[in-house]
């Protein structure tokens, strides 16, 4: 699992742990939690580093999270997996300074491998998220 906003040394996730503790933060998970990890999932990514994004009653969560631009692999060479890549976009719950949500847009791929199970869902074996870099002006 490969996390968005992450650092060194724990930016790839290989466990169970190590993934829950990004989407819940250290502080609700009682597993081996990362030290660094706030919990995406409450939003506090929407907010800019400060005063606001310390105070813990501003992590409000999303209120809509919407993929598109969605493309997917199949078949051919690697047949043996499925890979969707796009990009997800998120809205805050939080309102900035004019009461607009705050909204991010990040870039995923999912690697999907069948389920041994063959009534079972297939089996998501790889994630990647990554922000795009702001093209610089020449």
């Amino acid at each position: 699992f490969k996390p968005t906003w992450t650092v060194e040394p724990d930016t790839f996730r290989p466990t169970y742990a190590g993934a829950l503790s990004y989407f819940i933060g250290h502080e609700c998970s009682d597993m081996d939690a990362v030290s660094t990890d706030n919990g995406f999932a409450f939003g506090y990514t929407a907010l800019k580093p400060g005063p606001d994004r310390d105070d813990k009653k501003n992590w409000l969560g999303w209120e809509k999270a919407h993929f598109h631009s969605m493309k997917f692999l199949e078949g051919g060479a690697f047949c043996h997996a499925g890979v969707a890549q796009g990009k997800l976009t998120l809205t805050s719950r939080w309102r900035d300074a004019n009461g607009d949500p705050v909204i991010g847009t990040v870039d995923k791929t999912f690697t999907y491998m069948p389920n041994p199970d063959p009534d079972d869902i297939p089996l998501l074996v790889v994630h990647h998220s990554s922000s795009e870099v702001p093209q610089v002006p020449p």
